[in-house]
């Protein structure tokens, strides 16, 4: 059954600030593939699907019934990908700006018991995790004469079980470059009957 799950994010943006969403998702689903739940899939925008990771550390025997893709990854190709990547600025109240991210991924689910823990696997994972990045640079140490101030965008991230807001700064002048005030929201979108 193909399933869509929406992520949601705002981030508010100081002035003279260069913002960038990187299009690399981490998300947890119960993937029947490995049939096992709340797995961390890595998907990026533009590739035909992501890659879940199984959970199992090296060295760890492997639950009967689960196929091994690999001798050397303890990740294995998944059923989802990214199928829309949509962000758009606007002016929010205080004359600041804002980013917003609404992500759509599709992902094939069927029913399965988790091989370890026994619980049915859902389309939308028990406790919806996702973690989102995204990239900043500042032009005021920029026009201070750090040239690479734009050019090599400091990478910054932020999940849904972290302590909120989230302020990411310069690391050059330490002006609060952007603030993330609440958790991503994952839905689920659409499920056939």
């Amino acid at each position: 059954m193909l399933t869509r799950l929406r992520i949601e994010s705002m981030v508010k943006i100081a002035d003279r600030t260069q913002f960038l969403w990187d299009r690399k998702v981490a998300l947890a689903l119960d993937c029947f593939i490995c049939r096992r739940a709340h797995r961390s899939h890595f998907l990026e925008a533009d590739e035909s699907a992501g890659r879940c990771a199984s959970g199992q550390r090296a060295g760890e025997e492997t639950p009967e019934g689960v196929f091994s893709f690999s001798d050397t990854s303890l990740t294995h190709p998944t059923s989802a990908r990214i199928a829309g990547f949509n962000s758009s600025a606007y002016r929010a109240t205080g004359h600041r700006q804002a980013q917003l991210l609404r992500c759509d991924v599709d992902h094939w689910w069927a029913p399965f018991d988790d091989l370890v823990t026994g619980r049915p696997g859902r389309r939308l994972s028990a406790h919806p995790w996702v973690r989102l990045s995204f990239n900043t640079g500042c032009r005021d140490c920029f026009d201070k004469g750090d040239r690479d101030a734009l050019s090599k965008p400091g990478r910054q991230g932020f999940q849904t079980n972290q302590v909120y807001p989230v302020v990411c700064s310069c690391p050059g002048c330490g002006r609060a470059l952007a603030t993330v005030e609440s958790a991503p929201a994952v839905t689920l979108v659409s499920a056939p009957g």
